[in-house]
């Protein structure tokens, strides 16, 4: 028999967790781990405006579109996210925020960046996706909890060989892992630095319309592109349309001319080529009829979540007198709550409560029912 020569790897400490959950047979358990929207009685969510525009959809054409995706999408995509004025943007439908991450990586390693530099606590799976071979972190937080704007500015006017160097943010006014990011007076300090440095910028919109409002996430978002000359734009359709199985992203990125846009799609369609050969279709068809259908509809819709966020959020702080009052400015469905290792595991053992091991909580996960439970749980925790 074939013996393979590979080494151990770890698994993904998320799913790894999920399953732990699934397997549980407590009989109040509640999933506050995994970064999944649920309703407030702890069920799988999908808009409504999602729903209707699925059952809208053809079923007698399900053939390839083009390696750059749906253009129609893509156009409405843009002028959501840009506004109108945008020009020389090279575009390229992805399977997820995920994988137009990989093919930012990809790209950016052609131009010669070989490290970004990032904030943390973020993403763990940045590491694994981008692909570089050196990454500077720093802390994203001060011993306070607030943002930690000079260790920002340090590292983008310290870190060497900034040419190749990739700058990453979350876009929005979100943040997985903490829920706290940068405010628009921050950026107007950190751009004019990563221009002089001439360093490349990565913003990831994961979760636009979660944070503050549409309006205001996606106030940063511009500002960003607009102002910066090496930028790309990550944009994610999971959260803020539920669409998590379905694999709708784009990659986004600033060009010059129409001679430079065209050589940066290609070589992103060259990607898709040799990877999926296509995107997947249905959820930019599902968010096609949304944007010229019912926009105002989803917009609708995401507010309404944005607001059940909140609401269970302060429900559990509230109920919690004191103990969690640092979560209280965290925006849209994360942040960290400080708890030791052996607390994060009797959460988990004592009361069926799970949260990530780095104490990542998914305000959406909460369950309006199961409220008591968890302020129970974290009382005799924490």
């Amino acid at each position: 028999l074939m013996t393979y020569q590979l080494l151990a790897c770890e698994k993904d400490p998320i799913f790894m967790r999920l399953a732990r959950f699934r397997a549980d047979t407590h009989p109040d358990k509640v999933n506050l781990g995994i970064g999944i929207y649920s309703d407030e009685a702890g069920s799988p969510f999908v808009p409504t405006s999602v729903q209707r525009a699925a059952k809208r959809l053809p079923t007698n054409d399900f053939n390839y579109v083009s390696m750059q995706g749906d253009p129609i999408f893509l156009a409405s995509l843009q002028r959501f996210i840009l506004g109108d004025d945008a020009s020389h943007v090279a575009i390229q439908q992805a399977a997820g925020g995920t994988h137009a991450l990989r093919l930012a990586g990809k790209l950016l390693a052609s131009q010669g960046v070989d490290q970004f530099i990032w904030g943390t606590p973020s993403w763990g799976n940045y590491n694994n996706i981008l692909d570089v071979k050196h990454h500077v972190d720093f802390p994203h937080l001060d011993a306070a909890g607030a943002i930690n704007f000079a260790a920002y500015q340090h590292a983008v006017e310290q870190t060497p060989h900034p040419e190749h160097t990739l700058f990453l943010l979350q876009g929005a006014q979100t943040h997985n892992q903490t829920g706290k990011n940068l405010s628009m007076e921050h950026l107007k300090v950190i751009v004019p630095l990563l221009k002089k440095r001439k360093m490349w910028t990565m913003v990831d919109a994961a979760y636009i319309g979660l944070g503050e409002s549409f309006e205001k996430d996606l106030e940063s978002v511009r500002y960003l592109f607009n102002s910066l000359d090496k930028v790309m734009i990550a944009v994610s359709f999971s959260k803020n349309a539920s669409l998590y199985r379905h694999r709708l992203g784009a990659l986004l990125v600033k060009t010059t001319n129409e001679t430079q846009k065209s050589l940066v799609e290609t070589d992103l369609q060259l990607q898709i080529r040799q990877t999926v050969s296509n995107p997947p279709g249905f959820g930019a068809m599902v968010m096609r009829d949304i944007f010229e259908n019912n926009l105002d509809g989803w917009l609708s819709d995401v507010e309404a979540m944005r607001l059940s966020i909140e609401k269970r959020k302060m429900a559990l702080i509230t109920g919690l007198e004191g103990k969690l009052d640092y979560l209280k400015d965290c925006q849209g469905m994360f942040g960290i709550v400080q708890a030791s290792e052996e607390q994060i595991e009797a959460l988990a053992s004592d009361y069926g409560v799970y949260i990530l091991s780095s104490g990542r909580i998914n305000f959406s996960g909460i369950p309006i029912l199961s409220i008591d439970h968890l302020i129970r749980a974290f009382k005799a925790v924490l």
